[in-house]
């Protein structure tokens, strides 16, 4: 499920919302840290902000 995610960052695709289960079907979750690093990538994708401007931001933060 891991790599699926990540080819979806990879190709700066946006996550489809999550499905029902159909009948006969089981729901998996992904690990937290994907959950995490999801949630990130959303935002940042919505805010139109890359990696670098996001750890520029960080850097005024700490400063």
């Amino acid at each position: 499920m891991d790599e699926v995610f990540a080819a979806y960052m990879q190709n700066r695709l946006a996550f489809p919302p999550p499905s029902r289960a159909r009948r006969g079907e089981r729901l998996v979750a992904p690990r937290q840290v994907t959950v995490a690093k999801i949630a990130l990538y959303t935002v940042m994708r919505e805010a139109r902000i890359t990696n670098v401007q996001l750890a520029r931001r960080r850097r005024g933060h700490l400063a």
